[in-house]
């Protein structure tokens, strides 16, 4: 394992230890029920050696052609705003000229740019929603994501992250605030307008015969798109990629363990269908349709394109970070439930171990 990354577990174990013996927390209200939170500003700095992560560690992934990218920026006006009209997502364009502007080109500050807006708002969504904020960190290390996302694909994960600041408007279903937020991540990642349709059949109730046919209806067009030759180059060109890049980094599909482990909050979510029902919790139900939709996709990644079809599953897929700790306070025995947590624990740091090519 390589240093970075384990001054990042090394974190996580050191804050759970002092968490443990102290009480950080306070009474909020969340929907119609009393919740225990983090502070928010203990909440910032639990994730600040994340964003050190992404800013000061080494140059990996598709950071290198980012910076690459940036590089080129133009510096006069006329030739900023050629670059601007020319560039296919606006908004992404216009981050990079604003902070290139600011910054006076300094690489640092547009890797802090970046990370701030990828971090932001999985802070404040993952404190709010998240019954263990500490193991939802956890998850988001152990599961590859500051490392898949935050150091590789960066243009992509934003738009992950405006959408996820949107998220107490679609569990809300305020839904024109939602699109328009959809639609400026889409500026950044046309990938993004996938979730138009997605917010909308992840309202439907858990583990409905309705809910799962409409889940099952948008896997299966992604599936047909994703297999035939003609739409297929058209879903290429759409999300940014050709089918001979993909044939070329040898796309042979979402690797079989990922899928196994994002079908686990799914599982265990069908075994406590009767006490969520019960509960009401709108954000709950939502995450656990957002699960459902993570497991179709990446089954149809495994069998089709890990890189087309996979794309978008990291737009649902990190709702599991949340729902997870969610679903383990659910067993109600508590001896039980410490098992189950470290169990999770352990498995975690050997998936990651796994795909980080330790193991």
């Amino acid at each position: 394992m390589e240093l970075d990354n384990a001054l990042l577990f090394l974190w996580i174990g050191v804050m759970a230890i002092i968490l443990y013996f102290t009480d950080y927390t306070r009474t909020e209200t969340l929907g119609d029920k009393q919740v225990r939170r983090y502070k928010p500003l203990l909440a910032v700095i639990l994730f600040v050696p994340i964003i050190l992560f992404a800013v000061v560690g080494r140059v990996r992934s598709d950071t290198y052609s980012y910076l690459a990218a940036y590089r080129s920026i133009p510096t006069t006006f006329r030739e900023a705003w050629t670059y601007l009209l020319d560039a296919e997502e606006k908004g992404w364009a216009l981050f990079n000229v604003s902070v290139h502007t600011v910054s006076f080109g300094n690489e640092t500050m547009y890797r802090l740019a970046i990370a701030l807006v990828h971090s932001i708002p999985l802070i404040v969504i993952f404190r709010k929603y998240s019954p263990s904020y500490l193991l939802t960190l956890y998850l988001f290390i152990a599961g590859g994501y500051h490392l898949g996302w935050m150091t590789n694909g960066l243009r992509q994960f934003m738009a992950v992250s405006i959408i996820v600041a949107a998220t107490p408007w679609m569990v809300d279903k305020k839904y024109i605030r939602s699109i328009l937020i959809i639609l400026l991540a889409a500026t950044f990642h046309r990938t993004a307008l996938y979730m138009i349709p997605v917010m909308f059949i992840a309202q439907g109730r858990i583990w409905d015969y309705r809910t799962l046919l409409l889940i099952l209806a948008v896997t299966a067009l992604t599936f047909i798109v994703t297999t035939n030759t003609k739409l297929f180059d058209d879903f290429a060109e759409l999300v940014g990629y050709s089918t001979e890049a993909a044939r070329e980094w040898g796309d042979d599909g979402a690797n079989p363990i990922r899928v196994l482990v994002s079908a686990v909050p799914m599982a265990l979510s069908f075994l406590f269908r009767w006490q969520i029902r019960a509960e009401r919790d709108l954000a709950i139900n939502f995450f656990v349709n957002l699960s459902v939709v993570t497991v179709a996709m990446s089954v149809f990644a495994m069998i089709t394109s890990g890189i087309m079809t996979g794309r978008m599953i990291v737009y649902t897929g990190v709702y599991n970070l949340i729902l997870l700790p969610y679903l383990l306070k659910s067993f109600r025995e508590i001896r039980t439930r410490r098992i189950v947590n470290l169990a999770c624990v352990g498995l975690y740091f050997i998936y990651f171990l796994y795909e980080s090519g330790t193991l």
